[in-house]
């Protein structure tokens, strides 16, 4: 009898333990985390309240609005578990500020407290590669990804001088360089599409690249060779013919009426105007002259 209370007693605190860790379980899944990074050389005290009528630093112990208070250690970092859907309030301390803020935790939140020295910002960045793509964004010792879709993406940064990197296209391109990010949330990096650096924009810039008629009057197709600016040979069709060049002036020459056909031409800025390709000459075929009888 004795050893079957025993194992009686033995089966119920095997039971509290499990729903204990059954619980847990269920709890954790309810709650999302809340994650600062210190990029300051100083610890900072980080307070999160459930109210917004609570001051930085001067809690209540008795006050119920409080519901987490930590420290977020020089170039590192810490987070908490917070319920999940719940709105909280967090401020804390740094480089001679409070700041404050909002936070629903719908979802795993992550805050960046930046060096001193770079003032927090707005990067918006469009994305013209039409699918999603890593960017990589230097500034000193610090490096920070960020998967972005196509379209427009408003990423909170740092404000200075700053090196991006990103691999897009086929073959695989590396396209990298610096940028100075604007404290006023204005500034914009762009990750144009593939077909853009395929294009004379690229090299000399949209304001520079304009549509141009070339007007082909033989009736068979010429091959025209084009020396300025940008140097090309392209096939010009019959009638009249709409082709992408940089503005300047250009040297040209064609292979018409057995023989080559040299010139120049000039692109305004604006594209008006056009260079027309004749025959100089009409081709002798030696027809016979009718011959006069008296």
């Amino acid at each position: 009898m004795k050893g079957r209370k025993l194992i009686i007693i033995s089966m119920l605190i095997a039971l509290v333990v499990a729903i204990g860790a059954f619980t847990s379980v269920l709890a954790a899944d309810d709650d999302n985390t809340f994650r600062v990074v210190n990029k300051t050389s100083r610890d900072v005290r980080v307070e999160v309240y459930s109210r917004s009528d609570i001051p930085y630093g001067s809690v209540d112990s008795d006050d119920d609005g409080v519901q987490k208070i930590f420290i977020v250690p020089s170039k590192g970092s810490d987070d908490v578990l917070l319920d999940e859907d719940d709105t909280y309030y967090y401020a804390y301390q740094a480089c001679g500020d409070t700041i404050d803020g909002s936070i629903n935790m719908k979802d795993d939140i992550e805050i960046v407290i930046p060096a001193c020295d770079r003032k927090p910002t707005i990067l918006w960045v469009r994305n013209h590669l039409g699918s999603t793509t890593t960017l990589a964004l230097i500034q000193g010792d610090d490096e920070d990804t960020y998967d972005i879709e196509p379209g427009l993406t408003k990423l909170s940064v740092a404000a200075g001088d700053t090196f991006y990197s990103y691999d897009a296209c086929f073959p695989i391109q590396d396209f990298n360089g610096e940028i100075h990010i604007l404290d006023n949330g204005k500034s914009q990096l762009i990750m144009r599409s593939c077909e853009y650096y395929a294009s004379p924009v690229a090299e000399f810039g949209a304001q520079n690249v304009v549509s141009f008629r070339i007007i082909n009057h033989a009736s068979f197709p010429i091959i025209l060779t084009i020396i300025g600016p940008i140097n090309d040979l392209i096939e010009i069709s019959p009638g009249e013919n709409r082709v992408t060049l940089v503005a300047g002036t250009y040297d040209y020459n064609f292979y018409m009426d057995y023989a080559v056909v040299s010139g120049s031409f000039f692109v305004s800025p604006n594209g008006n105007g056009a260079v027309l390709l004749s025959p100089e000459y009409t081709i002798d075929y030696g027809l016979i002259e009718e011959e006069v009888f008296e």
